[in-house]
């Protein structure tokens, strides 16, 4: 295996814009759990602009200490080659508890659930402070999908990725007319140049993320970016109750005010938005053993499928996981 300082590589489990992913190993901790490496592609890791937003993502995470969102644990350089080293998080992703629907949706407790514990991890990130002034960092995520939802075995939310966050203290800055994050996912301000991006937009992202879970439908009804902004423009999308037709009505009020067009109108804390969804959540419901009984069915069964497949490892194609949960309901007439 590829030594990359005091860590053994053991596969590459992503590439995809300016980085590449592995699972790792401590070379000299035996025994010691796996770990998640992240690292610039070779042929960018001479580019400043690159290496500084690179340093970035270091000092953003190292900042973020919370239960729901994936842990920095190490960095360095080994002979001219950064890294970050993240907690390995055995699981899958919300995209992919979505698609193994195909019919079966999930419960709506069990979506409240899960949306409300990334609005706690949302929460402690938003609200971290420079501790000397109490002054907010402004950190804002700027790309929540389900693609950087994670879930545990042991039925753990975290979010993960904060590659690409907003924060005042970062040193590279988005220039204008550079979007940021999934077009599917992003709010209206993330569309239009003039408007100022602040934590609400982490906000409208998550109301779309709750949207397409309680639904089946993509907020915009489309992930084509010139669909999406005519969207924004127009101010529209179709209310979540014309998909379900016995959505609970608090329920339909917390989409709809996560989802306002205007920041100044949708949640201004993701705590507050915590606080509403978990009012919907039974006592005492089992929001962690029932995650994780649905990610260990999720995994065995894919183990199956690839086992049944070998040797043809190509036909495996989780990684994406672009097919969509099926709806609820048909529209009303």
């Amino acid at each position: 295996m590829e030594r990359l300082g005091p860590y053994l590589l053991v596969r590459r489990l992503a590439v995809g814009g300016m980085a590449e992913i592995y699972l790792a190993e401590p070379s000299d901790e035996p025994g010691a759990a796996s770990v998640v490496i992240k690292t610039i592609l070779p042929e960018l890791r001479d580019r400043p602009d690159i290496v500084e937003m690179f340093s970035d993502e270091i000092r953003i995470n190292g900042l973020l200490h919370h239960d729901n969102i994936v842990a920095l644990e190490d960095y360095g350089d080994s002979r001219g080659v950064p890294f970050i080293v993240f907690e390995y998080i055995e699981g899958i992703t919300f995209a992919h508890l979505l698609a193994e629907g195909k019919g079966e949706q999930l419960p709506l407790p069990l979506i409240c659930w899960i949306v409300a514990e990334t609005c706690a991890g949302l929460g402690h990130a938003h609200r971290r402070d420079v501790t000397q002034s109490s002054q907010r960092l402004g950190i804002v995520h700027r790309d929540i999908s389900p693609q950087n939802l994670l879930f545990s075995t042991t039925g753990q939310v975290k979010i993960a990725d904060f590659g690409v966050a907003k924060a005042d203290m970062r040193l590279t800055k988005t220039s204008p007319g550079q979007f940021k994050g999934k077009y599917a996912y992003t709010s209206p301000e993330q569309c239009e140049e003039e408007m100022a991006i602040d934590f609400r937009s982490d906000i409208f992202s998550i109301g779309a993320v709750l949207y397409e879970a309680v639904t089946g439908h993509l907020v915009y009804g489309s992930v084509n970016p010139m669909k999406i902004v005519d969207a924004v423009r127009e101010e529209r999308y179709t209310p979540p109750d014309r998909w379900v037709a016995d959505l609970p009505d608090d329920l339909a009020l917390i989409i709809n005010r996560s989802l306002r067009w205007n920041p100044a109108e949708r949640y201004q804390d993701a705590l507050e938005m915590q606080r509403d969804l978990m009012g919907l959540v039974p006592r005492a419901y089992p929001g962690p053993a029932e995650l994780s009984t649905r990610v260990q069915r999720y995994l065995a069964r894919r183990s199956a499928e690839l086992r049944a497949l070998q040797p043809a490892p190509t036909a495996d194609a989780d990684s994406v996981a672009t097919t969509r949960v099926a709806p609820r309901r048909p529209p009303k007439d």
